[in-house]
């Protein structure tokens, strides 16, 4: 069983806002363990899972992308279970991001 980690956690964890958080949560781009009493103020435990995809979401966002695009690359990265190596991610024709993984996360060269 993976470790739960409450909002504040996550929120360090990747480098953002509560109200970013809420944002990612309300455009279902984070999903919480327990969605009952959904909303925004209402206390969430995530799973490690939508840890490590905020993770990146973040460290994106502050490499320059956009947050539509920082959650596509980071949806892209949750399909593949990688926990050490590299995936190279398509960004557009001719352009590509490549992800460095560890067992601790991600690391982006």
């Amino acid at each position: 069983m993976t470790r739960a980690y409450e909002s504040k956690e996550l929120q360090k964890e990747a480098g953002i806002t509560p109200r970013q958080m809420d944002l990612w949560y309300r455009r279902g781009w984070l999903q919480p363990i327990d969605r009952k009493g959904a909303g925004s103020g209402v206390p969430h435990a995530w799973p490690e899972e939508t840890v490590k995809k905020a993770v990146l979401m973040g460290r994106l966002l502050r490499a320059g992308f956009i947050v539509r695009r920082a959650e596509e690359i980071a949806s892209d990265y949750m399909k593949f279970n990688v926990t050490d190596g590299y995936q190279i991610v398509r960004l557009e024709t001719g352009m590509a991001l490549e992800l460095a993984f560890t067992a601790s996360g991600v690391k982006l060269p």
